[in-house]
């Protein structure tokens, strides 16, 4: 997932274990979870890890994240078969086509810039799909789309 409103990018702990990451070092933070009022101050560990492109695996970035339990524990909406269709249909190329609803990875700011591209095409009034070098990424809301 990418996430410009974070300042880091995060891993999941048992992504790292299960890819036997090494651990190349450890960071002082302070996180904010949305709509706390206090913060929690912590030493976490940092991989480095190379993410390409399924398809074209020149396509990737190396990235520093910080080793985290838990991303989110909110069931994340998948985009429904009919949006997937309207991307083919438009022959955009989704980054991902998992069903999902664990965040493994989540990429913030400090990536942005290298991963967006500068294409956008629009899927409906408020659904946008962004070049990315994994390929489009779907970004806002679908509740409004007309499926007809």
């Amino acid at each position: 997932m990418l996430d410009g409103g974070a300042n880091k990018s995060f891993i999941l702990r048992e992504v790292v274990e299960l890819l036997d990451l090494k651990i190349i070092s450890k960071e002082a933070l302070v996180i904010h979870t949305y709509g706390s009022e206090t913060a929690e101050k912590r030493i976490h560990d940092i991989i480095e890890i190379t993410l390409q492109n399924v398809l074209h695996t020149n396509r990737n970035i190396k990235i520093q994240a910080v080793i985290i339990d838990s991303i989110t524990s909110a069931k994340l909406r998948i985009p429904l078969l009919f949006i997937r269709n309207i991307a083919l249909e438009k022959g955009i190329e989704l980054a991902d086509n998992s069903t999902s609803e664990r965040i493994y990875v989540l990429l913030g700011s400090d990536y942005i810039s290298e991963i967006l591209g500068e294409r956008n095409i629009r899927i409906s009034k408020r659904l946008i799909a962004a070049d990315s070098i994994f390929e489009y990424l779907l970004q806002g809301k679908e509740e409004d789309i007309d499926c007809k």
